[in-house]
Parts: C-alpha cells; structure tokens; sequence
C-alpha cells in the first residue's frame, strides 16, 4: 500500500475530503481496525489455545515495555514543542527536534533489542517462551520509531500516518499474516506469532518513515543541533519515562508482570479482557490526541476559551463512547468472550470491570495531555509514580487472595486515582477544569450544541491539516 493510497482514504484526501470529516473519517478507520483487530484476537486464541496466547501475550508484551522505554520521553513532548516552534515559526528547530528523536530512539532501540535477545538465550525458561520472546524483541526498534513517528505526524496533522496507519492498517496487516499462517501450517505456535507481529511492526514503521520525509527531509540524515537546545529536550523528555512507564504498566507490563505471579491460561484470559478493554482506551486515547494541537496552540497564545472549547469537545464524544461501550459489554460481553472459547466466559466481570475504568478515565478529561502542553509534566511524573507504586502494591496484595478479580479492582482503583489527581492539579496549575461536568457548562454557556462542536473541530482539521 503505497503513501499516496494511505493518503487518500484519509482525512483531507481528494478521495473523501469533502464528504467526511476528520472525526468521522478516523472512527471509521478505527471501526474497520477493531473488527480486524477483534478477528486476529479470535484466530489466536483458536490457533494457539490457551497456553500458547498466554506466551503470545508474555513475549510481546515486553517488546512493548522495552520499546516504550527506547523512545525516552519524546512522543510525550513531541506535541509541546513541535507545536511552540510552528507557532514561533522556528522550523529550522523543529526539524532538528525530529531529527534527534528519532536518532536517539534509534540507538538505544537497537541496543535494548539485543539485550533482550540475549536475555532469552540466557535466562531459565521452556524453549517455546524463549523463542517467542526473541521473535517479538526483532520488533523492538520498529515500534519505538513508530511511536515516535506517531507523535510527530499528529503534531503536524499528518492524521494519515499518526492514526490511520495504527488504527487501520496495522490490524488489517496483522490478521492477514495470521491468515497466511493459518492457511499454510496444519500446527501453529506462539513463536509463528510473534514473528508476524514483528514483521507487521517493521512494515508500519517503514511506510511512516516514508511518509514523514516529505515533511521532514534531514530524517535521512543526522543533523546536528545546538547543545543547550539538545539538553533541554532530553531533559525535559527524560524524567517522562516514568509517563511512558506508567501508560505501558497498565496495558503491557501489566501483562509482563501477571507473567510471574498467575498461570499462562489466566494469562490468557485477562489479556483477551485486557485486548477488548483497550478497544475502548485506545478510542479516548484517540479522541484526546485529535484536540491535542488544539489545546496545546490555545495555552501558547493563552486563549483559555478556545482550550475550554477543544476539551468540552473531546469530553462529550469520550464520554459518550465509553457509556456506549459499559452498555455494549453488560449486554454483549460473554457472547463477545465466547467467541475465542467456551473457558473465556468466566472471565466477564474482568472484563466488564476494565471497560468500566475507561468511562471514569473519559470522564476525567484529558489531563495528562493538557499539563504536558502547560510544561507541568513534573507533576504528571509524580503522580504516575504513586499510581505505578500502588498499582504494584495493589496487584501483589490482592491478586493471590481475589485472583483476577483483585487485578481489575487494583486497575479501577488506580485509574480513578491518576485521572481524578490529574485533573485536580489542571485546574490549579493551568486554571482550566477538564471534566465532563465542567464541559457540559462550558456547552451551555457557549450555546453550542454536541453536533456544532463536532462539526467545528473538523472544519479546524481541515484548515490546518
């Protein structure tokens, strides 16, 4: 799929630019993700059986711990100052900015990379985990780049390569993979697995690489910047591993950790609830991301309105998205769990408990991205590190009496804890509240319908695209 193809089935393409817009265009794409996203989850819970998606989950979770790690801070920042250079029109320091992200990430990927591969040579384990394990590491440096390349396309509006990639494209390449898996090999394994997901990562990487040349040409070469402006970034990027941390325990570390304490086929079972529940975290996650540049442009210019109006926006469509999906999941949820075996019923209330902390988590607002643009990421590092310290408390204490049960009680308990602390110290830092509450008086205020508010984001998409 070539560039130009990507291009136009996204936002802004002369295939539909004038008939969808950017929102609607991208809940599409993620709508058409999920379904292949929701066929591979199937196919590998068919293909490998419990055990064998438990290494699955195992292995390639930690490729994503190392790779978020890799990538340091930089996708967190990317935003903030991509955003202060356009506005200031310093492009000279915004290509510069890119440049070292990606150099940086690029070394330190490849050197963790080898590091786990010689840790599963190494470390104590059955052969099929070990192997699984190196397979999913060769993806290390591809999803480290990709996230950064994620970061960058969104600051520029470049939704084609940060989202439609990822939310599309990813999946559909994914589960074609498996198919040919499938399709070829009568006996398939976790290790087959992890070398389509290591391929799938190079492949996105590579096409978004290709497509953020155009914008940024010296990727292909290394630049040099001013010391002092390089120490900033590192400095400012640095101390947000623990942010990268902290969104990666949750998901895949989690996963990582679950590793060592519950068996493989419980493993299993909550990765599958873990998958479905991100579905829905990934969307509000979408969602924030899209009022980004928004909110980031209004609190350099200093127009609290115009931040006030991007939040209410996002918050309207995140909550009522995350309300669908609680919906959805009471109704739906042990049909939905039925589909990859008659043993993943049981784990319905996990799975009804996970998807329930994403509506707390949209009800909150986008705090984490808000204070990253106010340059208060020091106050987001601190509370992350309470909620990484007590989400791991939670887990130990709870997980051996409750079993899983103690697992999705720990994971409300801290998502309500990081969503409702970082909105508090919003409202106190940059003056602005993020709830919903606070959004549907902003709604009223202003006169402005959910539609209007919708329909005016995109128009702004458009434009600035």
């Amino acid at each position: 799929m070539s560039m130009q193809a990507i291009t136009k089935l996204s936002p802004g393409g002369r295939l539909v630019g004038g008939l969808f817009s950017t929102s609607m265009m991208l809940m599409a794409a993620r709508v058409i993700g999920l379904v292949a996203g929701f066929g591979t989850q199937i196919i590998l819970a068919r293909m490998l059986a419990p055990e064998g998606l438990g290494i699955f989950y195992f292995a390639t979770s930690i490729a994503y711990v190392v790779s978020m790690v890799a990538a340091f801070g930089y996708p967190v920042i990317a935003v903030r100052f991509i955003s202060r250079y356009r506005t200031r029109g310093k492009d000279a320091l915004k290509a510069a900015f890119v440049n070292r992200a990606q150099s940086d990430t690029a070394i330190v990927s490849f050197a963790l990379m080898v590091v786990v591969l010689v840790l599963a040579v190494v470390v104590p384990s059955d052969s099929a985990t070990r192997l699984a394990i190196a397979a999913a590491a060769l993806a290390i440096p591809g999803l480290a780049l990709s996230k950064i390349y994620a970061s960058v396309a969104s600051a520029i509006r470049e939704f084609a390569l940060s989202y439609m990639l990822n939310l599309l494209w990813r999946p559909l390449l994914f589960l074609a993979v498996m198919g040919v898996i499938a399709l070829f090999f009568k006996v398939t394994s976790a290790v087959m697995a992890a070398c389509a997901f290591s391929f799938v990562a190079v492949a996105i990487v590579t096409l978004q690489f290709a497509g953020l040349v155009k914008h940024f040409p010296d990727l292909t070469e290394r630049t040099k910047a001013d010391r002092r402006v390089v120490s900033q970034w590192r400095i400012a990027s640095a101390p947000l591993l623990i942010l990268a941390a902290f969104s990666t325990f949750i998901n895949d570390l989690n996963l990582a950790l679950l590793g060592t304490i519950v068996s493989k086929s419980d493993l299993a079972m909550f990765g599958v609830c873990l998958k479905l529940a991100l579905i829905v975290e990934y969307a509000v996650s979408l969602i924030h991301e899209l009022a980004a540049p928004d909110i980031s442009d209004a609190l350099v210019r200093k127009q609290s309105s115009t931040a006030d109006a991007a939040v209410a926006r996002v918050n309207a469509l995140a909550v009522i998205a995350t309300f669908a999906a609680v919906i959805g999941t009471a109704v739906l949820g042990r049909f939905v769990l039925s589909m990859f075996g008659p043993d993943f019923v049981r784990a319905y209330p996990i799975l009804l408990m996970l998807v329930v902390s994403q509506l707390i988590r949209a009800a909150s607002g986008p705090s984490m991205l808000t204070l990253i643009s106010a340059g208060a990421q020091k106050s987001v590092v601190k509370v992350f590190s309470v909620a990484i310290v007590g989400f791991a408390l939670g887990n130990v204490i709870l997980v051996p009496v409750f079993g899983l049960i103690g697992e999705g009680a720990a994971f409300i308990l801290m998502t309500a804890f990081w969503t409702g602390s970082l909105a508090l110290i919003a409202k106190r830092k940059v003056g602005l509240r993020l709830d919903i509450a606070a959004s549907i008086g902003v709604m009223r205020r202003s006169g402005m319908s959910l539609s209007s508010l919708i329909g005016g984001a995109a128009t702004r998409a458009r434009g600035q695209g």
